[in-house]
């Protein structure tokens, strides 16, 4: 399940999104997928989520988790079951899992993203899987890869400001006609 086909996610990734539209549940797009919605070539392995973190949510997305045969990441045994699992979704900063579809990490909490509302508030939409999906805006993807620190974080923000840059410009410009 790789991201990068002319700008739209693999398809276990767009089926994913729609078992969570399905569900219900209330989520935005972070990492590799969002940034390859707002036309990064990144590949990509998973499908990152922020989720907002409140119980009824929570029941939503452990649902869509069960309905998805989602399990933990590498070990099959372990599979996701929401009658005993729920309080890892209200607690764990991350959970990550593995589904038929591909790969799938739900964050509560994310370095660089000072609230969920705020996250929400300035995500894209993008048509993705027969509606639109949410994905983190650029401005936050920035913050988001220099708060985490990590290598391949780092690697791709000079792509990221470069992209930022262009569209700031394309506004501007948009607005001074």
């Amino acid at each position: 399940m790789t991201a990068e086909r002319d700008g739209e996610p693999a398809e276990g990734q767009a089926f994913v999104c729609r078992m969570l539209f399905a569900h219900g549940v209330d989520f935005v797009l972070i990492g590799g997928v969002a940034m390859t919605l707002h036309g990064l070539r990144h590949l990509t392995d998973d499908l990152d989520i922020l989720y907002r973190a409140t119980p009824d949510n929570i029941a939503r997305l452990g649902q869509a988790l069960e309905t998805l045969g989602a399990h933990a990441r590498n070990n099959p045994v372990l599979r996701f079951d929401a009658a005993v699992d729920l309080g890892e979704l209200a607690t764990w900063e991350g959970n990550l899992f593995d589904t038929p579809y591909g790969r799938l990490d739900c964050f509560r909490d994310a370095p660089g993203v000072r609230s969920y509302d705020l996250l929400r508030r300035h995500a894209e939409a993008h048509p993705l899987a027969e509606s639109h999906v949410l994905a983190a805006s650029l401005t936050d993807l920035i913050a988001m890869k220099r708060a985490a620190g990590r290598e391949k974080d780092l690697a791709v923000l000079p792509e990221l400001r470069r992209l930022h840059r262009e569209r700031t410009q394309a506004r501007h410009t948009r607005r001074t006609r």
